[in-house]
């Protein structure tokens, strides 16, 4: 349905004339209602401390919430310097952890060596230990062989000295080689002893 403005019989309204107020003057107008309400304004304490108090409040909340957004980005901050210091920690843990194995690993390490080198004394030791016994058997043998030896040169001496022998060359002769032996037999014992 259209609207269609209602023409009466010998009225008639034409509304493309310049009917009503000019446009400037409602700007006016408006402007002196404005500049009123700013004199009401600046001489009103109370409406002055109640637009105070509204935008004072509207601040309040703004600086409020501000704070509150730094708040939770320092806690967030906090958060994560905590994390980072529980990883360094750990991360120093486990590098003090690695140092110490690795310090007890060269402990083994250098023990492990003491022990091959006690072993490789002890295996030069018992083959000294074989020799000296071999050596051992070889003066042993040498020392009966000796005394073989002396039995019969004793019992000519006895016999020459008995028998009074008139050559005394001889009888040198017999007694150095007498001493040769005991010489001998001195020092086997002496090797012997050192064995």
């Amino acid at each position: 349905m259209k609207f269609q403005p209602v023409s009466t019989p010998g009225s008639t309204i034409d509304l493309t004339q310049g009917n009503g107020l000019p446009y400037w003057i409602f700007w006016f107008l408006v402007c002196v209602i404005f500049l009123l309400m700013v004199f009401i304004f600046l001489r009103d304490r109370d409406l002055r401390k109640k637009l105070d108090s509204f935008f004072f409040g509207a601040r309040k909340k703004f600086s409020k919430l501000r704070l509150q957004v730094q708040i939770r980005l320092e806690e967030k901050k906090k958060e994560f310097t905590r994390t980072l210091r529980a990883r360094l920690n750990q991360q120093k843990e486990v590098e003090n952890k690695k140092r110490s194995l690795e310090e007890k690993m060269e402990l083994l390490e250098k023990k492990k060596k003491t022990v091959d080198e006690v072993e490789i004394k002890k295996k030069d030791i018992q083959s000294r230990i074989v020799r000296n016994d071999q050596e051992k058997g070889k003066f042993l043998r040498r020392y009966d062989k000796l005394q073989e030896e002396m039995k019969p040169l004793f019992i000519s001496l006895g016999e020459i000295l008995e028998g009074k022998i008139k050559n005394e060359d001889s009888m040198m002769l017999y007694a150095h080689q007498l001493e040769r032996i005991n010489k001998n037999l001195l020092e086997m014992k002496k090797q012997l002893k050192e064995l």
